[in-house]
């Protein structure tokens, strides 16, 4: 049926299409005033059968101005009692540069030269709500640049001013209002990959929509009725963020990839997701970098589709896009065009269809037939002149200022709206009130989702430690862990020299045991390094986008990442020392294994934050990020009490050696397996008794002492003996065992009568004081990696 106005009604029946399904259909038209509007009627009767909805599709021309009832008309029915918020973007003489410093020899010094690059100068611009403006230009004329200082998001090199005017606010805060006034979506799409679409923008909501909600709920309590379309009642603030998510579904065409994980989504759908996690919160003006970047002619037409008929809503936003070279379909869709020329100048701004005629009164005729897309930036590279940019730029300048000279009824009133600077909006949004507690719980249910779904942080990890823990338990034909290390053991085994056991396996056998011991712990630190380095980046990058659009703190983020990640931390460390303890056959006793396992858990962690930290600082970069990881292990390993001991250490070694985290915790864990007891009273008494007097006898084989000298028994108490080697008996017993008994005695008291701890240096005394440290290793890691994360939020504003 044909309409006087123009439009073209097809009804579709019920049965013949898909719940929740949108049509377009593309008009091949050059003409902007005919470019298609697609318009969704849809009825909602309740949270259950949301996608149940009868539709009605109209294709009508853009001059009529067709109302969508959508997603954007329905949430300012809800959460705009004070009626519509109109906003305009303003900037006016914006001019950014960038300083760049090298060194350079005069032949004599070297010195460092600083020079400074203009990116854009003196450009001025607005874009007001209900309208869609493409920002073009050749690649490096600073689209991006642009569009990120209209968000705020660049401070330093910036001059000029850009700033919002508002008007329907009514006397609120804007900064505490939790309705976004500005959003910015980077060309570079970032979500977390392990969640559905569905869960990327219930979480989206449920952070960002929590005031709105519990008012609504408020208000649901005192008995009054949300209508929408037909009566809807909430029974939860559940309830208000599914309608929420479901007409951005509806309005945005997720249907098909609604429960497909973020990772699998085309670059279409990931750009439409990006456009719907900022839209949930109704944001009045929103500023894109390149959106249709990477996406065929059809996805691009879709994307820039779908922001064109968010203009002709109630309460439309104003979307300000950069865009490559768009095709003429593509522009016709576009209320505006801002292009900016080589040098960074402005050489048009105004209204599409008019484009083709400014260039002609200026002398440059686009061909028929030619895509006026192409044409302009040919001539914003310079192909016709820098005389004609120039003077091109005059005459946007001169029609800029004409404009706001003239027309004072189209500029706001002073005393009618407010004025907000987009730095200053950028600082509310990052330092606004949240929830604290609220978010920390969200988080904590995103992040263990993620935990959970992602294969390298959850069923990977498992089946190596489980892998590894089976392999270090069976790698030997005995169990390591029986020996108890004690000085009777070691020369009783040295006095008896039988074929069947000797000194030489006897010590063996206890090295064995340790060295094990320490290539767990290398194991250990390593294996909860690796997935973090790997995995962390991406998340630090969702998280300062998702910082910079203000949906929660730091500390909220911080704190539930941290704690989510507790329990497999503590979990996968647990279940190898159950595995690896037992097996090797280490001392039965419950509270040894507490101590084991208590070492081991703060190795893990310790571990974990380097990774976070190593993660955080090479973002861009996982490789770097781990090869840095694993280059910090190298020397900590080195010093970490198994290869060197401190008696032997060089002194250029000592800094590092008291830094070394892996020291405190071998020290602690050859206390708790070889210390407290373990070598009693009675084996001290046999020592001293039986053992010390026969120590004689042993001497007198050179042979024998140089074993003595080569796993050093009591280094202090033979040092003299071993160099004397080739002296007379009388003189080795003189100097080793005569003057040295009660040296002897007092240090195998203070080593507990272990051999193990004598060897090693380690005193169970210091057990405590090691755990301290490791626990404030981990704060103290914990605190730099907060740190890092601030800096890099704040690193991407001030660049």
């Amino acid at each position: 049926m044909d309409h006087p106005s123009g439009q073209v009604a097809i009804d579709v029946p019920n049965d013949s299409i898909e719940p929740m399904k949108t049509l377009s259909v593309p008009d091949l038209s050059n003409s902007r005033n005919s470019s298609p509007r697609l318009s969704l009627d849809s009825d909602v009767s309740s949270a259950e059968n949301v996608s149940s909805t009868t539709s009605t599709f109209t294709l009508s021309n853009g001059s009529n101005g067709s109302h969508r009832t959508s997603f954007l008309a329905e949430v300012v029915n809800l959460t705009e009692k004070s009626g519509p918020v109109s906003c305009s973007l303003v900037w006016n003489n914006l001019t950014y540069s960038v300083e760049s410093q090298r060194w350079k020899s005069n032949g004599i010094s070297m010195q460092r030269q600083t020079t400074r690059k203009v990116i854009f100068q003196n450009l001025n611009g607005e874009a007001r709500s209900g309208s869609l403006t493409a920002v073009i230009g050749q690649s490096g004329v600073g689209k991006s640049s642009l569009l990120e200082s209209l968000a705020g998001r660049r401070k330093k090199g910036l001059k000029g001013e850009a700033y919002l005017k508002v008007s329907g606010l009514c006397g609120t805060k804007s900064n505490n209002n939790n309705t976004s006034l500005l959003s910015f979506i980077p060309q570079k799409d970032s979500h977390l990959p392990c969640l559905t679409v569905g869960e990327t923008l219930l979480f989206a909501s449920r952070l960002k929509n929590y005031d709105q909600a519990r008012r609504i709920m408020r208000d649901c309590d005192r008995g009054s009725e949300m209508k929408i379309n037909q009566s809807w009642k909430f029974c939860s603030e559940l309830d208000y963020h599914n309608f929420l998510i479901r007409q951005l579904q509806k309005d945005l065409c997720l249907e098909s990839c609604w429960d497909v994980k973020v990772s699998r989504c085309s670059g279409g759908e990931l750009k439409r997701l990006s456009m719907a996690v900022e839209l949930v919160s109704n944001p009045k003006m929103i500023i894109l970098d390149e959106p249709t970047t990477g996406l065929d002619s059809m996805s691009a037409y879709h994307c820039i589709e779908v922001l064109n008929c968010l203009t002709e809503m109630n309460s439309p936003p104003g979307i300000v896009i950069s865009i490559h070279q768009p095709s003429s379909d593509l522009l016709n869709l576009f209320h505006n065009v801002y292009v900016i020329g080589a040098g960074g100048r402005c050489i048009y701004n105004g209204p599409t269809d008019k484009l083709v005629g400014h260039l002609a009164d200026k002398g440059l005729c686009c061909p028929l037939y030619y895509n006026p897309a192409e044409f302009i930036i040919q001539v914003a590279s310079g192909a016709f002149g820098e005389k004609m940019l120039t003077i091109l730029a005059e005459s946007s300048a001169h029609h800029q200022h004409h404009r706001h000279s003239h027309t004072p009824s189209d500029r706001y009133h002073e005393d009618q709206c407010d004025r907000i600077d987009v730095k200053k909006l950028f600082e509310q949004t990052n330092s606004k009130r949240h929830p604290t507690f609220h978010h920390i719980w969200l988080l904590l249910q995103r992040s263990w989702k993620i935990s959970i779904r992602q294969p390298m942080m959850t069923w990977l990890r498992l089946s190596q430690y489980l892998l590894v823990g089976l392999i270090l338990s069976f790698l030997h034909s005995y169990k390591i862990g029986e020996l108890d290390g004690c000085y009777t053991d070691v020369i009783q085994g040295a006095t008896s020299f039988s074929a069947s056991e000797n000194y030489g396996q006897l010590l063996a056998r206890i090295n064995d045991n340790t060295a094990t011991i320490y290539f767990a712990l290398m194991f250990l630190v390593g294996a909860a390094i690796v997935p973090t380095v790997l995995t962390f980046p991406t998340e630090v990058t969702v998280m300062v986008n998702e910082r910079h659009n203000g949906w929660y703190s730091n500390f909220s983020y911080f704190f539930a990442k941290m704690t989510a990640e507790l329990p497999l931390t503590m979990a996968l460390p647990l279940m190898f020392c159950g595995i690896f303890y037992y097996l090797t056959g280490q001392i039965g006793e419950w509270w040894r294994f507490g101590m084991f396992t208590t070492v081991i858990i703060l190795l893990s962690i310790i571990g974990q934050n380097i990774g976070l930290i190593m993660g955080a600082i090479f973002v861009g970069d996982p490789a770097s990020a781990v090869f840095m990881a694993f280059s910090t292990l190298c020397p900590i390993f080195l010093v970490g009490g198994f290869l060197l001991r401190e008696s032997i250490l060089v002194w250029f070694l000592r800094p590092l050696w008291y830094a070394s985290y892996v020291r405190y915790g071998f020290a602690s864990i050859i206390a708790s397996l070889y210390g407290f007891g373990r070598c009693s009273s009675e084996y001290k008494s046999t020592v001293q008794k039986s053992i010390l007097p026969r120590l004689s006898e042993l001497i007198q084989d050179e042979e024998f002492g140089c074993v003595y000298d080569q796993y050093q028994l009591n280094s202090e108490c033979f040092d003299g003996v071993m160099r004397e080697c080739n002296t007379t008996v009388d003189s080795l017993y003189r100097l080793g065992v005569g003057q040295q008994e009660a040296k002897f005695t007092e240090e195998m008291n203070q080593y507990d009568g272990s051999f193990v701890m004598s060897y090693y240096e380690v005193n169970d005394s210091h057990f405590v004081f090691n755990i301290v440290v490791l626990v404030v290793y981990c704060l103290i890691l914990l605190s730099i990696n907060y740190w890092i994360l601030l800096y890099k939020v704040k690193r991407r504003v001030k660049k």
